[in-house]
């Protein structure tokens, strides 16, 4: 897991660490009753990163009706934030279209064997925490080949995908003609091809799974 150092302003209400994290989309509640030294580490599930907050200040003075105030209005956004961005990264975005009913995973980028296994496995988090049936799996921003991965996608993670719930994945290829055969050699090693349809842009992706 990694760590990220984000400037951020946090206060003590009772026994939780109440943390508002600038540069994220969500507010993040933990409980910690007692400070590491001068860092808070405070895990956050919700996108596989422990967040490294320096410690400040802050505490003193605050007005604590007013801090329960913007706790709950932190909290009604996080709750919406949390309906669409599940993982957040330099190689991938996931996000949670409520309106669709389908996660929506947006591949960036050169990636590896590692990188795309990780992504795959935040892609089955996703579909186990909103019971979900469909992905739009965007690859128009991949670049390069990354067919060593492509055994384990096709003949172990779709499979599993299936299992979890998914019937429906719409596969966006990348321009990239070697990314473009990583997809292919993917689907030629897996089990469950009915579940998997490619295409040529997003729009096309989009109405098909409309459709289901």
């Amino acid at each position: 897991m990694g760590t990220k150092s984000v400037p951020a302003n946090f206060y003590l209400l009772d026994t939780v660490v109440v943390v508002i994290v600038l540069q994220s989309r969500a507010s993040i509640t933990h409980n910690m009753p007692d400070a590491i030294g001068p860092v808070w580490l405070i895990p956050c599930n919700f996108c596989g990163i422990t967040f490294q907050l320096e410690h400040s200040n802050n505490m003193k003075g605050f007005n604590k009706y007013q801090l329960q105030e913007e706790l709950k209005k932190a909290l009604h956004n996080r709750k919406q934030d949390n309906a669409r961005y599940f993982f957040y990264d330099d190689f991938l975005t996931i996000e949670y279209n409520d309106q669709s009913d389908w996660i929506y995973s947006d591949w960036k980028g050169y990636q590896t064997e590692s990188s795309v296994k990780d992504g795959c496995e935040k892609l089955y988090n996703a579909v186990k925490a909103f019971y979900c049936s469909k992905i739009l799996n965007d690859n128009t921003n991949v670049i390069g080949i990354w067919t060593p991965a492509s055994a384990w996608v096709g003949g172990t993670w779709l499979p599993r995908m299936k299992e979890a719930g998914l019937k429906y994945f719409a596969w966006v290829y990348s321009p990239s003609a070697l990314s473009r055969l990583s997809t292919d050699e993917s689907i030629r090693n897996t089990d469950v091809p009915d579940m998997v349809q490619t295409f040529e842009d997003i729009k096309s992706a989009r109405r098909w799974l409309s459709g289901k």
